[in-house]
C-alpha cells in the first residue's frame, strides 16, 4: 500500500535484534567486570585478563548491533556458567572438581557471573539471526577454542603468594566427601599449636 514505508514485522525484527545484541553486550560485560574484580581481589588480574579476552568480541560486536555477537557470546556464557556451578558445588560441599579458597568477594563475583550468563544464555537461545549455519558454527567453535585455550593458566605461574586464587582442578577426589574442615592445619602450624 505504502511503498516506502517499512513493513511493521520488519521494525519489529530489527528493534528485538538491537535489544538482543545490546544484552549480549552487556551481559558479557557484566562477566568481564565481575571476573576483573575476582582478579583484583586474589591478585590474578593478569590471569583473569587473558580468561576473558573472548569476551570483548561479543561485547563490541554487540554494541554495534552485529548478529555475530551471538555466537560469539554463547561459549563463552556457557564456559564461565559451568565454572561458576562447579565453584558453588565446591562451596556446598558436593563436589570437588574446582577447589580452593574462596573470599566474600569472590563469592559474590560467582552470583554476579552467573546471573549474567544465565541471562545471555536465554537471550542467545531466543535470538534468531540470520547468520548462516557453517558461518555460525565456524564462529562458535572458534570462541570455543578461544576460551578453552585461556582456561588452563594456573595463578601459581603468574603470582606466586596468591593464597586466596588457588583453584585448581581435582578430579581424584571428586565424589569422595569433603573433609569436615575444608583448610586444615600444616604440620608446621600444628608444632606451633601444639
Amino acid at each position: 500500500m505504502f511503498p516506502n514505508r517499512p513493513h511493521p514485522r520488519n521494525k519489529v525484527a530489527k528493534r528485538c535484534m538491537r535489544n538482543a545484541s545490546k544484552t549480549i553486550a552487556c551481559c558479557s560485560l557484566a562477566v568481564l567486570i565481575a571476573l576483573y574484580v575476582v582478579g583484583a581481589v586474589s591478585h590474578g588480574s593478569l590471569r583473569h585478563e587473558v580468561q576473558t579476552l573472548p569476551l570483548w568480541f561479543p561485547i563490541v560486536l554487540g554494541f554495534r548491533q552485529r548478529e555475530l555477537a551471538k555466537w560469539s557470546a554463547l561459549p563463552s556464557f556457557i564456559f564461565w556458567l559451568v565454572i561458576m556451578v562447579f565453584i558453588w558445588l565446591f562451596l556446598l560441599g558436593w563436589v570437588r572438581i574446582l577447589t580452593g579458597h574462596y573470599s566474600p568477594v569472590e563469592v559474590a563475583m560467582t552470583i554476579v557471573v552467573g546471573v549474567a550468563c544465565v541471562c545471555g544464555i536465554a537471550v542467545s537461545l531466543r535470538w534468531r539471526t540470520a547468520v548462516r549455519p557453517f558461518a555460525a558454527m565456524g564462529v562458535a567453535a572458534l570462541f570455543v577454542a578461544l576460551q578453552i585455550a585461556g582456561a588452563p593458566i594456573e595463578p601459581d605461574s603468574i603470582h606466586r603468594d596468591s593464597v586466596v586464587a588457588s583453584t585448581r582442578l581435582d578430579f581424584q577426589g571428586l565424589f569422595e566427601p569433603l573433609p569436615s574442615n575444608p583448610h586444615p592445619q600444616s604440620e608446621r602450624q600444628r608444632r606451633i599449636a601444639g
